[in-house]
């Protein structure tokens, strides 16, 4: 009998993230090699039946492929490319499947890599806090930029926002309810409601 020990399988990250993608059906990456991105690549070249395409504008054109194909569309970047995904993140259409997906492949143990925090993010404001800790649990990262660059009255009200929306939630009080005594989270409302951030006009 063989103990479990002996089946386990030391692989670097950037392989088991290449392995993980090629597990989603994923047969390509878009993207322009960077220094901070190289062991990513090191691992598509040690797994089969999955590849990258050089592309100048990673974001448009995974997003391309995805809407032909109808396959899950791909991309990285190093430090200067990923200033160009915010704006792509923002404008995505959530598939609730897919989010699912996510939300369980990130808990689940997958080699010697250590179950992680589900990070929902690309356009989130304090209105979506109560959506994402219901779907997603207490125990996840909330990535926002524009939900509290953009608020009304600067970053530091943004934060604040965000901080009350997530203590309403974390207390078991509706949101609504308290942005109407809290005026930071009040402003937040006001602009976005429960959607994504959008242009400010």
């Amino acid at each position: 009998m063989v103990e479990s020990e002996d089946l386990k399988e030391i692989i670097e990250t950037g392989q088991g993230m290449a392995r993980f993608l090629k597990e989603q059906c994923v047969e390509h990456v878009f993207g322009i090699p960077d220094g901070h991105t190289l062991a990513f690549y090191d691992g598509i070249l040690k797994t089969e039946g999955i590849d990258h395409i050089l592309f100048n504008d990673e974001r448009s054109a995974a997003d391309a492929y995805a809407r032909i194909t109808g396959n899950i569309g791909v991309c990285d970047a190093g430090s200067a490319g990923s200033m160009n995904f915010p704006v792509a993140l923002s404008e995505a259409k959530i598939i609730t499947e897919r989010y699912e997906q996510n939300l369980r492949a990130l808990r689940h143990p997958y080699h010697h890599i250590k179950p992680t925090l589900p990070m929902p993010s690309g356009g989130i404001t304090p209105g979506m806090v109560e959506k994402c800790i219901k779907e997603a649990g207490n125990d996840i990262l909330i990535g926002s930029g524009g939900g509290i660059h953009s608020h009304p009255d600067g970053p530091i009200s943004g934060a604040k926002a965000f901080r009350q929306a997530i203590d309403a939630v974390m207390e078991g009080k509706n949101v609504r309810d308290v942005a109407k005594e809290k005026e930071e989270l009040g402003k937040a409302m006001g602009v976005w409601g429960s959607g994504k951030t959008k242009l400010i006009e």
